[in-house]
Protein backbone atom coordinates (compact mmCIF):
# COMPACT_ATOMS: atom_id res chain seq x y z
CA UNK A 1 0.00 0.00 0.00
CA UNK A 2 1.83 3.36 -1.22
CA UNK A 3 0.52 6.68 0.42
CA UNK A 4 -0.17 7.98 -3.19
CA UNK A 5 -2.49 5.22 -3.60
CA UNK A 6 -4.73 6.28 -0.90
CA UNK A 7 -7.82 8.06 -1.65
CA UNK A 8 -10.81 9.41 -0.27
CA UNK A 9 -14.20 7.99 -0.97
CA UNK A 10 -14.92 11.57 -2.69
CA UNK A 11 -11.63 10.63 -4.68
CA UNK A 12 -12.66 7.80 -6.17
CA UNK A 13 -15.77 8.34 -7.02
CA UNK A 14 -14.53 11.09 -8.65
CA UNK A 15 -12.16 8.98 -10.62
CA UNK A 16 -14.47 5.74 -11.44
CA UNK A 17 -17.35 6.39 -13.52
CA UNK A 18 -20.70 4.50 -12.20
CA UNK A 19 -19.69 4.10 -8.45
CA UNK A 20 -21.02 7.26 -6.35
CA UNK A 21 -20.14 8.09 -2.96
CA UNK A 22 -23.14 6.61 -1.23
CA UNK A 23 -22.52 2.93 -3.63
CA UNK A 24 -18.88 3.24 -2.17
CA UNK A 25 -20.12 3.80 1.19
CA UNK A 26 -22.03 1.33 1.34
CA UNK A 27 -19.28 -1.19 0.47
CA UNK A 28 -16.96 -0.07 2.59
CA UNK A 29 -19.91 -0.48 5.64
CA UNK A 30 -20.18 -3.88 3.91
CA UNK A 31 -15.77 -4.42 3.16
CA UNK A 32 -15.84 -7.50 5.34
CA UNK A 33 -19.10 -9.96 3.96
CA UNK A 34 -17.76 -8.36 0.23
CA UNK A 35 -14.48 -9.32 0.52
CA UNK A 36 -13.13 -5.82 0.60
CA UNK A 37 -11.52 -5.03 3.50
CA UNK A 38 -7.88 -5.28 2.56
CA UNK A 39 -8.57 -1.79 0.14
CA UNK A 40 -10.28 -0.02 3.35
CA UNK A 41 -7.90 1.93 5.91
CA UNK A 42 -9.54 3.43 8.67
CA UNK A 43 -7.84 6.19 11.07
CA UNK A 44 -9.84 7.36 13.47
CA UNK A 45 -13.06 8.45 12.01
CA UNK A 46 -11.03 9.04 8.50
CA UNK A 47 -11.52 6.61 5.82
CA UNK A 48 -9.31 5.92 3.21
CA UNK A 49 -9.55 3.53 0.21
CA UNK A 50 -6.29 1.76 -1.44
CA UNK A 51 -7.14 2.80 -4.92
CA UNK A 52 -5.43 -0.17 -6.58
CA UNK A 53 -6.67 -3.20 -4.07
CA UNK A 54 -10.54 -1.50 -4.85
CA UNK A 55 -9.62 -2.01 -8.95
CA UNK A 56 -8.14 -5.62 -8.34
CA UNK A 57 -11.00 -6.12 -6.44
CA UNK A 58 -13.30 -4.92 -8.76
CA UNK A 59 -11.68 -6.71 -11.35
CA UNK A 60 -11.80 -9.98 -9.71
CA UNK A 61 -15.86 -9.30 -8.39
CA UNK A 62 -17.39 -11.09 -11.00
CA UNK A 63 -15.28 -14.41 -11.06
CA UNK A 64 -17.13 -17.41 -9.59
CA UNK A 65 -15.56 -18.45 -6.43
CA UNK A 66 -13.85 -21.68 -6.53
CA UNK A 67 -15.50 -22.99 -2.84
CA UNK A 68 -19.01 -23.79 -5.02
CA UNK A 69 -21.00 -26.62 -3.83
CA UNK A 70 -21.47 -29.42 -5.39
CA UNK A 71 -24.73 -30.41 -7.43
CA UNK A 72 -26.86 -33.12 -6.19
CA UNK A 73 -26.68 -36.48 -8.21
CA UNK A 74 -29.50 -38.76 -9.37
CA UNK A 75 -28.45 -40.64 -6.67
CA UNK A 76 -29.21 -38.42 -4.19
CA UNK A 77 -32.15 -37.19 -5.93
CA UNK A 78 -33.70 -40.94 -5.83
CA UNK A 79 -33.10 -41.25 -2.50
CA UNK A 80 -34.54 -38.27 -1.07
CA UNK A 81 -37.16 -39.01 -3.10
CA UNK A 82 -37.39 -42.31 -0.80
CA UNK A 83 -38.04 -40.90 2.17
CA UNK A 84 -41.50 -40.57 3.44
CA UNK A 85 -43.69 -37.59 4.79
CA UNK A 86 -42.42 -35.95 7.37
CA UNK A 87 -44.98 -36.25 10.13
CA UNK A 88 -45.42 -33.51 13.17
CA UNK A 89 -47.66 -31.59 15.05
CA UNK A 90 -49.53 -28.72 13.17
CA UNK A 91 -49.80 -25.47 14.81
CA UNK A 92 -49.71 -25.41 18.45
CA UNK A 93 -50.57 -29.28 19.42
CA UNK A 94 -48.19 -31.35 21.40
Amino acid sequence: MKAEDLVTVRQLAAEIPGFSEGGLRYRIFHAEKLGLSGAVLRVGRKVLIDREAFLRWLQDAGRPKATMPPRASAADSARDAQVGPVVGTVGGDL
